[in-house]
């Protein structure tokens, strides 16, 4: 029902903005809870089938695009590049957002809205306008927690532009209504993670609430659609998942828990992480 804010010296000491604070709203309302094919609930284990069903039709050809959002973890967005690049060789992978940019004060506050934009940026995701993309249309497109068509309505023509839909969501929303298949998605409170700032200071977030209906995080969905075409990513858990961005994403080795901590680390300029109070 609210957030606090954790202490932390090197980022806002012990304070936060009222509109942060107001932000836990969004994972109380409107939640989608339940697989959903063409807006109709339906199990689970179909819908994972049908998803992979889909991704190998997609895969032998071009035509596929799979679009991330800022609002991911760092290890979401590092499961859904490697997972999709896998498996859709001809399509592309991008992350953006039509969030319009906020108010920014000399405090707190910063005009990106988004959590995590300096992470899809690190691993090479990151687009400044995602209508251009769009407007191509295609075979197939997944958006993931990507409420694109809530925040510029201009786009569900776009969306519609391509033979099928996926949506992989939190929220139920303008954009799970075009598509074909939903499955829904934890938000931050009920799965563990980081995120990057805008200073590139990487910090953890941890499960507060368990996970409402039959949500699960991204990492964990993409890892049954593997499975049910036969294929094992590895990731059973985060730990799995560190250690495979510290070997492979510019900036992030020495990835660790440990390292982590509670206050953070920063992305080093030369391709590691800078120890706590090290760097700018």
């Amino acid at each position: 029902q609210r957030y606090r804010p954790r202490e932390n010296q090197a980022v806002n000491r012990w304070w936060m903005c009222d509109d942060g604070r107001l932000t836990y709203k969004v994972l109380n309302e409107g939640r989608c809870e339940a697989p959903l094919r063409r807006g109709e609930e339906v199990p689970g284990s179909d819908v994972l089938d049908e998803i992979a069903a889909i991704l190998r039709e997609a895969g032998a050809g071009e035509g596929a695009l799979a679009v991330l959002s800022p609002e991911m973890s760092n290890e979401s967005l590092y499961a859904a590049k490697s997972f999709f690049e896998r498996f859709l060789p001809l399509g592309k992978v991008v992350a953006g957002s039509l969030e319009p940019p906020g108010p920014e004060d000399d405090l707190l506050r910063r005009s990106d809205p988004y959590p995590n934009r300096r992470g899809c940026e690190a691993l090479g995701l990151w687009v400044d306008d995602l209508k251009p993309v769009l407007a191509r249309g295609g075979k197939l497109a997944i958006f993931v927690q990507s409420d694109l068509i809530d925040h510029d309505p201009s786009v569900r023509a776009m969306a519609l532009g391509f033979e099928k839909r996926i949506a992989l969501a939190t929220n139920l929303s303008e954009t799970t209504a075009v598509a074909d298949l939903v499955y829904p998605v934890t938000p931050h409170s009920e799965c563990d993670g980081t995120f990057t700032n805008f200073a590139g200071r990487v910090q953890r977030f941890r499960r507060g609430m368990t996970p409402r209906g039959d949500a699960l995080p991204v990492m964990e969905i993409l890892r049954r659609v593997g499975a049910s075409s036969g294929h094992d990513f590895g990731w059973v858990n985060l730990n799995a998942i560190w250690k495979e961005m510290a070997r492979t994403v510019p900036g992030l080795a020495g990835l660790s828990p440990a390292a982590i901590g509670d206050q953070g680390i920063e992305m080093g300029p030369a391709g590691g992480l800078n120890a706590p109070g090290e760097g700018a």
